[in-house]
């Protein structure tokens, strides 16, 4: 499998839950961010609707949606691991493994 292939299963059919959090976030990125990422990766484009989508999914998994523009390492461990887990799940992966 080509490295091109594998990022493309990554972002798209596979997702993966670190058991230690920040392992699984970018530290210096916000947690909307974080979550935007995985959308820009599958082809989001549009800022307004990325960052909509990262609001509810902070919701989803928990966190105030008025914590977007606050970084993962201001979070508890647990909301860190909720975090990773919206950031995941996003994008509807097939899969998603959870050490």
């Amino acid at each position: 499998m080509s490295e091109a292939d594998r990022r493309r299963l990554l972002r798209t059919e596979w997702g993966v839950v670190h058991q230690h959090p920040l392992d699984g976030l970018r530290r210096q990125v916000s947690a909307g961010g974080n979550i935007g990422e995985r959308l820009m990766a599958t082809g989001a484009r549009h800022y307004g609707d990325i960052r909509a989508t990262a609001q509810k999914w902070l919701e989803e998994v928990e966190i105030p949606a008025n914590r977007i523009d606050d970084l993962p390492t201001t979070f508890s461990g647990g909301m860190q691991q909720r975090l990773q887990i919206a950031r995941n799940l996003v994008t509807h992966p097939k899969l998603v493994f959870m050490e």
